[in-house]
C-alpha cells in the first residue's frame, strides 16, 4: 500500500477509536502521523515491513487476530467500505469530512481549505505547553491549530525518552511544518533543585526563587522572548509538565507582563 493510502486508511480507523491509537497533524497531503513512521522504522528493523516507500509486511503473522475485538470490527467496516476506492476517492473523502486537516495541504483540490484569517488567529498571543502526555502528532496539531510561529524550548536540557520531543528531533519536525525553533537553556531550571517537590510549598519555593533571583539575571534571554515576540506575533515556550502551574513556564510568562510598558497576552495550552 503507498503511503497516501495508508496514512488516509489508518486516520480514518483511528477516528473511530474511542481512543485513537495514533493522533494526526495537518501535513502536505492532509493528515498525517510521524509516529506511524518512526513505529514503521522499528518495523523495518525487525523485518516485519520490508525497506521500500511504501508498506508491505514481510513476515507470515497474522496481526489481525491480536486486536480487540471492538478494533477487528472498526477495521472490517473499513475494509468494506473503502477497499473499492481510489487513492483520489479516499482523499476526497478525508478532505471532505475532516477539512481542518487540509489547512497545509499541497494537494490543490476545491476540498482543501484556507488557513484561519479571522482576528483572534492572527492576534498576538504568547503561549505556554507542555508536551507530558501528548504524543508528537497531539502535539504539533496543537501548535498548527493556534497558529504558532516560533517554538522556544526553556528545558534546560532538551532530552526525552519519548519520540519527537528530543531538541534535534523537535526542531527538525518542525522546520517540515514551517516553525521556527529556539533553544534557551538559560531559561531552564537545574534538574537536580526538582528533586524532593512533595508538596505545593517545594514548588512555591523554587518558583518564587526563580523568578526572583534567575531570571533578573538573565536579561539577555528574556529580550530575546521579547523580541522573538515581537517579530512573530504568535510564539510558545514549551517544557515537560502538563499542568503550567507545576512549570516554570508560568513564571517566565508572569515576569514577561511585568515588564515595564509590556501589554503580552498569555494563554496557557
Amino acid at each position: 500500500m503507498d503511503n497516501t493510502r495508508f496514512q488516509k486508511l489508518l486516520f480514518l480507523f483511528t477516528k473511530e477509536q474511542e481512543k485513537p491509537s495514533f493522533d494526526f497533524v495537518p501535513y502536505k497531503y492532509g493528515p498525517f502521523s510521524f509516529l506511524s513512521y518512526q513505529d514503521k522504522r522499528t518495523m523495518m528493523k525487525y523485518e516485519q515491513l520490508s525497506d521500500k516507500d511504501n508498506w508491505e509486511k514481510m513476515d507470515t503473522k497474522i496481526y489481525y487476530n491480536e486486536l480487540t475485538s471492538i478494533d477487528k470490527s472498526i477495521l472490517d467496516r473499513i475494509y468494506i467500505k473503502f477497499y473499492e476506492f481510489s487513492d483520489s476517492q479516499i482523499i476526497n473523502y478525508v478532505y471532505s469530512n475532516f477539512p481542518e486537516y487540509t489547512i497545509n495541504s499541497e494537494i490543490k483540490t476545491q476540498l482543501s481549505v484556507k488557513e484561519k484569517t479571522t482576528k483572534d488567529y492572527q492576534s498576538s498571543v504568547f503561549f505556554t505547553i507542555g508536551y507530558e502526555g501528548c504524543s508528537i502528532d497531539e502535539y504539533l496539531h496543537i501548535l498548527i491549530k493556534n497558529n504558532i510561529k516560533m517554538l522556544c524550548d526553556v528545558r534546560k536540557n532538551p532530552i526525552s525518552m519519548k519520540y519527537g520531543f528530543s531538541k534535534n528531533q523537535l526542531k527538525n519536525l518542525l522546520i517540515k511544518l514551517d516553525i521556527g525553533y529556539q533553544h534557551i537553556p538559560e531559561l531552564g531550571i537545574e534538574s537536580f533543585k526538582r528533586i524532593n517537590l512533595n508538596k505545593i510549598e517545594d514548588y512555591n519555593k523554587l518558583f518564587n526563587n526563580y523568578y526572583n533571583k534567575i531570571l533578573p539575571v538573565n536579561d539577555n534571554s528574556v529580550n530575546n522572548l521579547i523580541k522573538l515576540f515581537t517579530k512573530h506575533k504568535r510564539i510558545a515556550i514549551t517544557c515537560f509538565e502538563a499542568d503550567y502551574n507545576f512549570c516554570h513556564r508560568h513564571k517566565i510568562a508572569e515576569y514577561l507582563q511585568s515588564q515595564k510598558d509590556s501589554n503580552i497576552k498569555i494563554t496557557h495550552l
